[in-house]
């Protein structure tokens, strides 16, 4: 049973898939970023994207080990978003490149 239809016959009441989606979406991203705030916190040197892919990874717990170079796009588009929002900062002088709470 889909998690629309469990709430609806909870509830009583038919949600829009639609929106069973979206706050589907916000929660993960809501998780995403407790993990990598989380593990910035632990590590004020900064950490690098392979370092916050593969704490990303162990968090989400089914991603195949030898597909986790694929989450850099999705996390390094999730990095540019915490640091416009003001959260993390790169610090551009560290080879390779690293992020760090701001």
């Amino acid at each position: 049973m889909r998690v629309a239809e469990l709430i609806g016959h909870h509830y009583g009441l038919q949600l829009d898939p639609l929106a069973v989606e979206h706050t589907k979406e916000k929660m993960f991203l809501e998780l995403l970023d407790r993990v990598i705030l989380r593990n910035l916190a632990k590590n004020p040197a900064g950490l690098t994207l392979k370092e916050l892919i593969d704490a990303v990874a162990g968090a989400v717990g089914d991603w195949p080990r030898d597909s986790w170079e694929l989450a850099m796009f999705p996390v390094k588009g999730h990095m540019d978003r915490l640091e416009e929002r003001g959260k993390v900062r790169a610090a551009r002088g560290t080879r390779p490149l690293k992020w760090q709470l701001v």
